[in-house]
């Protein structure tokens, strides 16, 4: 099974002043998995959350 996706689908949440994400699939979409690609403008504050999510980052400066 396939699904092509258009940008013109994507629902954009605003997470925060300098975070937001671009919502591709989600749960009402597809049951198992869910594709959204986030982007972030400045400094987020640190906080540890437990997820099962892969993150891959395309261009980023990163403190871990």
């Amino acid at each position: 099974m396939y699904k092509k996706i258009s940008k013109n689908e994507k629902i954009t949440r605003k997470i925060s002043e300098v975070h937001s994400a671009d919502n591709y699939l989600t749960k009402e979409t597809t049951e198992n998995v869910s594709l959204a690609i986030t982007r972030l403008n400045g400094k987020l504050d640190s906080s540890m959350l437990t997820n099962e999510r892969v993150y891959y980052f395309i261009n980023a400066d990163v403190d871990l």
